[in-house]
């Protein structure tokens, strides 16, 4: 980790005005945690509408072009996950299906093939997700891993 969030750095996410000013404060706290890139995404369901989702995306131009080209959003295991589990993920090899072996040799080419995710579950009908992504492996550090996934448990 390159450095510790502080409370005026939470507070500052907290109190963005504009998704442009959200989108460079999570940057920021991305690469405080040691992370190069994230996507955060909110699913709200209501009964007899289709579910509204929303998602703030600091992965790169590219990455998300070939991410919504070949239509990975239907094949990303950390989309599945956050819907159904309040526990973090630790990304690896293992959590891909065959049917998502391409998003994760593509998800290596751009810089986003290791990190973790984080799911939030709040009242229910609305799930959130926060994904951070980096170009190396998150396991290489076990105290820096425990100390992450601490975090991320606070958090969800």
């Amino acid at each position: 980790m390159n450095a510790i969030l502080s409370l005026e750095d939470i507070s500052a996410i907290l109190d963005a005005k504009t998704e442009a000013q959200l989108v460079d404060l999570l940057n920021r706290a991305a690469f405080a945690l040691g992370f190069e890139q994230f996507v955060m995404g909110v699913e709200v369901n209501r009964p007899l509408v289709k579910p509204v989702q929303h998602a703030i995306n600091g992965y790169t131009q590219r990455w998300q072009q070939v991410y919504a080209e070949r239509d990975f959003v239907w094949k990303d295991p950390t989309l599945m996950h956050c819907k159904t589990s309040a526990e973090p993920l630790v990304w690896s090899d293992q959590m891909y299906s065959e049917d998502s072996r391409e998003l994760c040799e593509e998800s290596k080419k751009y810089g986003v093939g290791h990190g973790v995710s984080i799911p939030v579950h709040e009242r229910e009908g609305v799930k959130s997700m926060f994904n951070l992504a980096r170009d190396q492996s998150i396991v290489k550090d076990q105290r820096e891993l425990e100390v992450m996934l601490a975090g991320a448990r606070g958090a969800g």
